[in-house]
């Protein structure tokens, strides 16, 4: 088997730190270019900082944590989830988001089961094991 392949389908929260060097300079190249665009508080900064370790870290997590309802309430609807990401590790055409949902939305790469695996998922209790890939009869129909 393909150690690599395995490592990008089926990610862990530290993998999600695996950037090729120019992604790596483009993510860092953020902070400097803020700095000369606009003053910046340095809390502010470490709460961005913070926020975008915690997110890339829980979108790669490989457990669900959010609830079922997360899906249909018009405000969380648009963030992304464990779920909606690992879909993106699975398929790689689909869900390219890591924060919102809208661009995926609006390009049309926002795949078409998300909502079916979500709830699937999380059908099981948060005090059990939701991995994002183990859904009930939802896997059989995603496979595209």
């Amino acid at each position: 088997m393909d150690r690599g392949r395995n490592a990008s389908t089926n990610p862990s929260p530290l993998a999600a730190y695996s950037f090729a060097m120019g992604e790596a300079f483009m993510h860092g190249l953020v902070v400097p270019v803020a700095f000369l665009i606009a003053p910046i508080n340095i809390w502010v900064l470490a709460a961005y900082v913070l926020l975008f370790a915690l997110s890339e870290a829980y979108v790669h997590l490989g457990y669900e944590l959010m609830p079922k309802w997360w899906v249909h309430s018009p405000l969380t609807r648009w963030l992304t989830t464990a779920t909606y990401h690992n879909m993106h590790h699975q398929h790689f055409r689909y869900n390219y988001a890591v924060y919102f949902t809208f661009w995926d939305r609006l390009m049309g790469t926002m795949h078409p089961r998300y909502i079916e695996r979500f709830e699937s998922v999380t059908a099981t209790p948060v005090t059990e094991w939701r991995h994002p890939r183990q859904s009930r009869d939802v896997d059989v129909i995603c496979a595209t």
